[in-house]
């Protein structure tokens, strides 16, 4: 199909019947959304008329509607007249009129998924876009401040390949009930992460896990000078935003901090910084520039995460650990900690101990039988040695890999 135009796909739409067009949305959703995008034929705009109510009993769960044919009065006609909340909709159009219905499509679905106008079949149907989108509109271009009358009304919201201006403060909005936030490919997005912002994405990960945020391919973002307005936040999690730049001293006034994440991003600076939260109980800094000695987490003996995988700069004695009793997990590949693992015997809490690469690292792994909660176990390029077998019958239940 890929290598067809539109005028060829014309004729051969031309020769089905209605009953045969309708069977093949009930078949295949992605072909006939294609077929929908990519034909500009008579016999198509007379077969599928909006609203139809056949049509789309027949193309749930996802509905299709192309703008350019009804026009905006037709389309609001038939979102009125949907017979319940929570329809999917896929909403096809490569006019500016587009933009006028996103807040329609907002309001009533809770949803909005904006991609990249096409004529591609393969390119519209691209993994995951018709198939989880319970709103989406195809456009090409967007500024992001047209959202903000739209935020209090979604709950998820996916862009992507669109040319999109503007920054993120339309998400700065006390009403949002946002719990998806998806961003790819938006070269366009960029800006300053104000302290509103910071509370907002951090909120969403707490609530809706660690891949409620992805905003990926876009343009830079860093941190506003000026976090005084958060001062008294417990909870930074600014996981997924992989162009975000900044540096972890920031944290030095947030000293009733307990969370801290901002894994897959630009983050640098010295780890020295938590020094100043002692009761802090995760630090995730996986696959970022942050630098330092754990000796200077000593004082956090609250630490239940630790996470600095692909941090080279990452250095110390993993005796600093000893006594951290309430530690669960521990992922450390790829960084310069050093030591014995024995340190490690009175952890009994811990689950999950990933430290592949670390090529200081050394000890008996029957030093941890005592740790009956674990359940991975990987140092694979370590120095750690031992009985595996025997480890292997103390806890069955755990994953082992050693050198």
């Amino acid at each position: 199909m890929n290598s067809m135009n539109g005028d060829t796909l014309g004729v051969l739409v031309s020769m089905l019947t209605r009953r045969e067009l309708l069977k093949l949305a009930q078949v295949s959703t992605e072909i006939f959304v294609s077929l929908l995008l990519c034909v500009n034929d008579l016999h198509i705009r007379n077969v599928f008329k909006v609203p139809n109510e056949s049509l789309f009993r027949a193309l749930r769960p996802v509905a299709a509607f192309h703008d350019p044919w009804r026009g905006i009065n037709a389309f609001k006609s038939y979102l009125a007249n949907l017979p319940g909340v929570g329809t999917p909709i896929i909403f096809a159009s490569h006019g500016t009129r587009s933009r006028k219905l996103l807040s329609e499509v907002a309001a009533r679905f809770k949803s909005l998924t904006l991609v990249r106008a096409v004529k591609s079949p393969a390119a519209v149907a691209e993994p995951g876009t018709l198939s989880t989108a319970t709103g989406s509109a195809f456009v090409d271009t967007l500024n992001l401040n047209d959202l903000m009358p739209i935020v209090p009304h979604l709950q998820d919201l996916v862009l992507e390949g669109i040319a999109v201006e503007g920054g993120l403060s339309m998400l700065a909005n006390p009403t949002s009930s946002l719990r998806r936030v998806v961003m790819r490919r938006c070269n366009g997005v960029s800006g300053t992460i104000t302290g509103e912002i910071i509370r907002l994405i951090s909120n969403i990960h707490r609530e809706h896990g660690e891949d409620a945020i992805e905003i990926k391919g876009c343009g830079r973002f860093e941190l506003a000078d000026d976090l005084s307005d958060i001062a008294d936040i417990t909870y930074i999690d600014l996981s997924g935003i992989n162009s975000l730049e900044g540096d972890i001293a920031v944290l030095a006034n947030f000293t009733s901090l307990s969370v801290f994440a901002a894994k897959k991003t630009k983050f640098a600076g010295s780890i020295d910084v938590f020094k100043h939260t002692p009761g802090i109980t995760c630090i995730d800094i996986t696959d970022t520039n942050c630098i330092g000695d754990i000796s200077v987490l000593a004082s956090c003996t609250s630490l239940s995460f630790f996470g600095a995988c692909g941090c080279p700069g990452i250095t110390g004695d993993i005796a600093v650990f000893a006594n951290f009793m309430w530690l669960t997990k521990f992922y450390a590949s790829e960084t310069e900690i050093i030591g014995d693992i024995s340190f490690l015997a009175n952890c009994t809490s811990l689950e999950t101990f990933y430290v592949v690469g670390c090529r200081g690292l050394t000890g008996d792994v029957l030093a941890l039988v005592n740790c009956t909660s674990l359940s991975i176990f990987l140092a694979r390029g370590t120095s750690i040695n031992g009985n595996a077998e025997a480890f292997r019958q103390a806890l069955p239940s755990c994953t082992l890999m050693l050198s």
